[in-house]
């Protein structure tokens, strides 16, 4: 089965289940970014618990997938060319509260975008991959711009899971985007956070980076104040000796 018939079939039993499902994250904003890109990684949500019993459906009609539960709550179906990922359904107290304070009265769904990293991935689409829910109404915006900008205050989505502040800096690297300035504050004044992520983390999403762009990368966790909490891996220290140029942003 390819993605298409895979989605149309999961639409059509989500339907008869009464349940909405959506396309949300990276494959939306890659349908912008690359139009005639076909995703590998698929994420889906129904904005409730909903999700697990699609979820374990999908893993029943399909048991030749490889079925994955995650630290996280959200699980996967591994296909042989595509992986189809459900959401844990996360929603941050700081967005809640932060909705109570607008007087905006929002749904578990609007909740859980808007608990997302940044207004690029916070779009939905029907499984259809025909219509687009910008959530935010920013998210097309933020991308023709290519802007890094939080759905709400970056100190609210920032600091809920300080990962996202090297992941803006991936996402600056690999699809060239400018980190908004008020989302750069946040992460300098907040750069010793990253200590307390798990140290396989950092040296996967770094080395990530690096191998996008080492100047870039080494340059932009300096102006950030990142790089002092960053390990000094083999990788590192290999590319330091060869460029002393480097060198110097990790002296002090």
């Amino acid at each position: 089965m390819n993605l298409n018939d895979l989605l149309i079939y999961i639409d059509e039993h989500a339907r008869s289940r009464g349940i909405r499902v959506f396309i949300v994250g990276g494959a939306v904003r890659d349908a912008f970014l690359v139009p005639d890109n076909a995703p590998k990684d698929i994420d889906l949500t129904t904005g409730d618990k909903s999700i697990y019993t699609l979820a374990y459906d999908l893993s029943k009609k399909f048991p030749g997938a490889d079925f994955r539960i995650f630290d996280d709550r959200h699980t996967a179906l591994q296909f042989d060319n595509f992986n189809i990922d459900f959401s844990s359904n996360f929603i941050s107290d700081g967005v809640k509260a932060y909705f109570r304070r607008k007087g905006i009265k929002a749904s578990p769904l609007r909740d859980e975008m808007f608990s997302r990293d940044f207004t690029i991935n916070t779009m939905m689409m029907n499984l259809k991959r025909d219509t687009v829910y910008d959530v935010t109404e920013r998210g097309q915006t933020d991308i023709t711009n290519k802007i890094l900008r939080c759905p709400v205050s970056p100190e609210i989505s920032l600091l809920d899971d300080p990962r996202r502040m090297l992941r803006a800096v991936k996402y600056s690297m690999k699809l060239g985007f400018i980190i908004n300035d008020e989302e750069r504050e946040v992460i300098t004044k907040n750069a010793r956070m990253i200590s307390d992520i798990p140290v396989p983390y950092v040296n996967k999403i770094v080395s990530e980076m690096l191998d996008l762009d080492i100047k870039k990368t080494i340059e932009e966790l300096y102006e950030l104040r990142l790089l002092k909490h960053v390990p000094l891996t083999r990788k590192l220290a290999n590319i330091l000796t060869k460029n002393r140029e480097l060198a110097k942003y990790f002296r002090g």
